[in-house]
């Protein structure tokens, strides 16, 4: 959902395929699977009639809202062990 609320206004499902590192056809099963929970919305291209393209629909922005913000409270938890690892980086990193 990341590379649908990311994206403009509309993705192709070749350019989501790409975003994600996914085959066409997984991409496609992706965006059925969305579709039918009503997260996004398939709307033909005007440029092109054999190209789908794909936006998440008001339920799917809503749904991203809201797992963002649970993503920021976990990362917001870890935040001390985040802290103490990337201080351990820093100091094997100085000593190469």
């Amino acid at each position: 959902m990341l590379a649908l609320a990311c994206a403009a206004e509309l993705i192709s499902i070749k350019q989501l395929a790409d975003q994600l590192l996914l085959k066409h056809h997984s991409a496609v099963q992706l965006v059925d699977r969305l579709s039918a929970a009503g997260l996004v919305k398939r709307v033909v291209s005007e440029r092109d009639a054999r190209v789908a393209l794909v936006k998440l629909t008001t339920k799917g922005e809503s749904e991203f809202e809201a797992l963002a913000e649970l993503h920021l409270a976990e990362m917001l938890k870890q935040e001390p062990l985040l802290t103490s690892a990337l201080q351990l980086l820093r100091k094997k990193g100085n000593k190469m």
